[in-house]
């Protein structure tokens, strides 16, 4: 199991606690602290588990973190879990389980997110066609894979700090199809996601999320080309980014993309005529905020997968 972490002291004993809780499998728990300020070392080192492994690397982002740690890892079977959430009892043997049928490469299960509103349900469910028609959930912690799998497509993109998980899912199911190999789903939910209220983003971070739109778009065309729908919101959801960072342009340039991509959906051309218009424009989307100070990639650490996610 690998935890990648960064400036949660506080929080992670709570992650970690609900790891080593799991029975049913022998496991070993990966930290690897992406540069922390705080005294995360001790926090891990104060549980006195032998199971417990610490790694400190200097600040890389969550997706390489997660490699080093699946890297490290010395099971056949990788596990990932955030800092901040928790994995509930059964999900680790549940996950395994799923993974020790023949031909399964790959295992899922539901979550349940506990929001500032209350708590939200994020079940199993069909990807449809630019995820090969699987079933499954990519979400931190509500999937297991064999390593080699893993580390055939080559991990997670180093530096991606947002939509990580789609990207690398864009690549795994694929490769799942062109080997003949299945993906198990564990339909309750196993893990419980904390998600804090909504704070402003601020430009530094609404420019990495506009890269993460422009990776996926451009790296997987034909992949999201096989559902117009997934690659119109897509499409869509780059251009209102960059809108926000006063790009108009590029703005215009997606939404015309997004409108030809999916012509049934009226939002998209009603979205490239407020483009054109700047003015009113930056009335519906506001420019975001300069950033307050402070390290732009501990703000990626807490960013949310989007509604679009699998």
């Amino acid at each position: 199991m690998v935890v990648p972490t960064r400036d949660r002291a506080d929080l992670l004993p709570r992650a970690l606690g609900s790891l080593l809780r799991q029975e049913g499998v022998e496991f070993e728990v990966v930290v690897v602290d992406d540069g922390s300020s705080d005294h995360t070392r001790d926090a891990v080192a104060a549980l006195g588990d032998s199971r417990l492994r610490y790694l400190r690397q200097e600040p890389a982002g969550a997706s390489a973190a997660r490699n080093r740690g699946a890297g490290s890892a010395r099971g056949d079977l990788l596990f990932f879990l955030d800092s901040d959430d928790e994995a509930r009892p059964g999900w680790l043997s549940a996950l395994a389980d799923a993974l020790a049928e023949p031909g399964i490469a790959i295992a899922c299960c539901g979550a349940r997110a506990l929001e500032p509103g209350g708590e939200r349900d994020l079940p199993v469910r069909d990807l449809g066609p630019a995820f090969c028609d699987y079933r499954g959930s990519f979400l931190a912690g509500t999937f297991a894979l064999r390593r080699e799998l893993f580390a055939a497509v080559g991990g997670y993109q180093d530096g991606l700090g947002y939509s990580e998980n789609t990207e690398l899912v864009l690549r795994l199911l694929p490769e799942c199809r062109r080997r003949g190999l299945g993906v198990a789903s564990v339909e309750r939910p196993l893990l419980t996601i904390h998600r804090e209220a909504a704070v402003p983003v601020t430009a530094e971070q609404l420019a990495h999320r506009l890269a993460a739109s422009e990776l996926l778009l451009s790296r997987h065309r034909e992949a999201l080309g096989r559902d117009r729908r997934l690659h119109g919101k897509f499409l869509a959801t780059g251009a209102v980014r960059a809108a926000r960072l006063g790009d108009y342009r590029r703005a215009r340039r997606l939404l015309r993309a997004a409108t030809l991509a999916d012509p049934a959906e009226p939002r998209h051309l009603a979205r490239l005529l407020v483009a054109g218009v700047p003015p009113l424009g930056r009335r519906i989307w506001p420019r975001a905020a300069p950033a307050a100070g402070g390290s732009s990639e501990q703000l990626r650490f807490g960013e949310q997968p989007a509604r679009s996610e699998p």
